[in-house]
């Protein structure tokens, strides 16, 4: 147990008064009447009053030990601290207090020490004992180091217990007399300090008037002219990287249309810049860290384009940050249009050696679109725009890439905007068709399940797949719009079914979640109200998600999906093997269902290694209380190799295709028996429907 210490002055310390006041706590009655004996004796050694006097520096009148000690006893040390607390909150401290060593069976003399100096600080201890079960180093461990502590072994010397009642009483009063005198010239102190400020301030106060007035004008004037350099330069200069800006940069590409325009032959290029992986280090190290990265990116790549070598002439060029981590490089006055690539791989290469930023070794590359001028620009923004889709196609072939400007790229980014376009449309007008795959269960070939399947049923190109425009939607945002409108379509659809189609009455129908849906903060109120708007069943109802958009948002996801569970739908593991593979999302969401990827089935008859994991999926499903739908399956013999491995349903074009709501119906009026059993096939044939 380490030691105690309080510095804090015991607010009860009577400085007027000589203090003598004296506590002895010890469990033997004789040890009591001795210190009272010693302490109450007429006789003292005046020799001894002179040296006392001497060596305190006060008066020998006032050492004399001929005075009154005013003592009290406690044979426990309980009843010594009830002592002291009832002597502090009297407003009368012991100014010294002979604690025992040994007191069974109460506390010992170390703990009344401690529990008595926590509620008198100031009070000065002698420990009398007669035993050696506490070193010295032991007690100051305990107590702590102090001048207020010492020792008075057993059998007591007469004088030194006079010796020590004197000295540590007359020094408990002093260090009264020492904190009222100290007040007393802090007050002083404190109160002519605080007169002299006042005047100071007053005298300052009417020096800075008049040196004010006399300054003013000059002063307003230079700020002035100040004021307006820093605006200008804010106005024209990035405030993190003090890079010229967009404004800026805009200004002086306008000034190489110009000088293109009046010669034919004049060359300029941008280059537009972009970090790799640049949100990784805000995301894990900080803003203040990715801010610093930037100010030596920018550093890096001023000096990369003054040391070029390819006919870059200096006080040409423009390295500027438009922001985040885009930054655009302006080459003008190029001898050829060669030079402007063989300047973006002298950058790509600078910005792939290492970064320190406070003790970390950041490494990131650079991918750079690159658009190059001799004449047919109007407008700055435009050639912006073509390096900013040149970087767009750099970053497909992967990090740390260039790629340069070309007619096929702008017809990409045409076709790209006109595919938004329709596609903002075909959400308005309502062009989007929902198809339904029949799931059939391999155990007994009754069709359980359906899966719902978006498709865009295009005014002039017909029937067009999700491949075609899925990404686009992920993309832009509206494959929320899009996911909501199958969702809705799919459970109008179910609930018809169950109610007026008798083969369908237990029909379940499982609906595709993208990862941006699966993210939102509203798709669990959007399902939630769409089965309250068709007074659907719940359990009618399954939500499809993949490996790859649960595992990149896993916390929000298994949150939603426990909300989903609650609400009791049911959510299935789609496209199983072709993302992280990971097993351990089994463990991590709850999934009623797996669907195997059709990479799988393709593979089945030809590779072991394939009919291999499917066992083990299933052996790992059947453990978990989960299902297993194998998708993809187009031949009789994949049926039954799938069978044959436990998989518990089946999904595929062998089966059916998918088809609109009325082609749904007819598949299972002519395909399915009376018990909603599946006809099989001519193993020979997929099946015509």
């Amino acid at each position: 147990m380490g030691p105690r210490r309080r510095t804090e002055t015991n607010p009860t310390m009577n400085i007027d008064n000589d203090n003598r006041r004296v506590l002895i706590v010890d469990d033997n009655q004789a040890i009591h009447d001795d210190i009272r004996a010693i302490l109450e004796a007429k006789e003292v050694d005046a020799e001894f009053d002179t040296l006392a006097a001497s060596l305190l520096n006060t008066t020998q009148q006032r050492m004399s030990f001929q005075r009154k000690y005013e003592i009290d006893s406690a044979l426990q040390g309980e009843e010594g601290f009830q002592a002291v607390q009832r002597s502090v909150a009297e407003g009368r401290p012991y100014a010294l207090a002979f604690i025992d060593m040994r007191m069974p069976p109460g506390w010992d003399g170390l703990r009344t020490i401690v529990e008595c100096r926590k509620v008198d600080p100031q009070l000065q201890v002698v420990i009398c004992t007669a035993y050696s079960d506490y070193s010295w180093q032991n007690i100051l461990e305990e107590v702590g180091a102090g001048d207020w502590l010492l020792i008075l072994k057993k059998p007591f010397d007469v004088v030194e217990v006079q010796q020590l009642a004197c000295s540590l009483t007359e020094k408990w009063n002093l260090a009264g007399l020492a904190h009222a005198h100290t007040r007393v010239l802090e007050d002083s102190i404190r109160a002519r300090s605080e007169q002299l400020q006042e005047a100071n301030t007053r005298l300052q106060d009417q020096v800075e008037s008049l040196a004010e007035a006399n300054s003013r004008l000059a002063r307003e004037i230079a700020a002035r002219h100040m004021a307006d350099q820093q605006i200008r330069h804010l106005a024209f200069h990035d405030s993190l990287t003090d890079l010229p800006n967009r404004v800026l940069l805009l200004e002086r590409i306008e000034g190489c249309i110009e000088r293109s325009k009046r010669n034919p032959d004049h060359k300029f290029a941008i280059l537009y810049c972009d970090l790799d992986n640049f949100k990784l280090i805000n995301d894990s190290l900080g803003h203040r860290i990715g801010d610093q990265f930037l100010v030596q990116t920018s550093r890096r790549l001023s000096n990369t384009l003054r040391g070029a070598a390819v006919g870059v002439r200096a006080g040409y060029d423009t390295v500027a940050r438009l922001g985040g981590d885009e930054f655009v490089i302006l080459l003008d006055d190029l001898p050829s249009a060669g030079h402007a690539d063989a300047v973006a791989a002298q950058v790509r290469e600078a910005m792939s050696g290492p970064m320190s930023v406070e003790h970390n070794e950041l490494v990131l590359g650079v991918s750079i679109g690159i658009a190059v001028s001799s004449g047919e620009y109007d407008d700055p923004a435009e050639i912006l725009r073509d390096a900013d889709t040149a970087l767009y196609h750099a970053k497909e072939g992967g990090k740390g890439q260039g790629a340069v400007f070309d007619q096929a790229m702008r017809d990409r980014v045409t076709e790209r905007l006109d595919l938004e376009f329709e596609l903002r449309r075909a959400i308005r007008d309502g062009e989007f068709e929902v198809f339904y795959q029949p799931i059939i269960s391999l155990q007994d070939n009754r069709l359980a399940k359906a899966e719902a399947l978006v498709r865009w049923n295009h005014p002039t190109r017909g029937m067009q797949p999700p491949d075609l425009f899925i990404p686009v939607a992920e993309e832009t945002g509206m494959i929320e719009q899009i996911g909501a409108i199958v969702l809705d379509e799919a459970a109008r659809q179910i609930a018809e079914w169950r109610k007026h189609e008798p083969a369908l009455a237990d029909l379940k129908v499982s609906v595709n979640l993208s990862p941006r849906q699966l993210t939102s903060d509203r798709i669990v109120t959007t399902v939630e109200k769409t089965i309250s708007r068709y007074q659907l069943d719940p359990q009618a109802l399954a939500l499809e998600i993949t490996e790859s958009g649960s595992m990149d948002n896993l916390n929000v996801v298994r949150e939603i999906t426990a909300r989903f569970q609650e609400l009791g739908v049911a959510v299935h593991l789609d496209d199983f093997g072709t993302g992280y593979s990971s097993l351990s999302i089994l463990h991590s969401l709850p999934f009623s269902t797996i669907k195997l990827d059709r990479s799988f089935i393709n593979n089945l008859l030809e590779e072991v290694e394939s009919a291999t994991t499917i066992w083990a999926v299933v052996m790992i499903a059947q453990a978990g209380k989960l299902e297993v739908v194998a998708e993809g399956i187009e031949t009789y013999q994949q049926l039954v190799k799938i069978r044959d491995l436990g998989c518990d349903y089946g999904q595929g074009y062998f089966m059916s295709k998918p088809l609109p709501a009325a082609d749904f119906e007819a598949f299972c009026r002519t395909k399915l028996d009376d018990q909603a059993r599946f006809m099989l096939p001519s193993p020979a044939a997929p099946c015509e429907v």
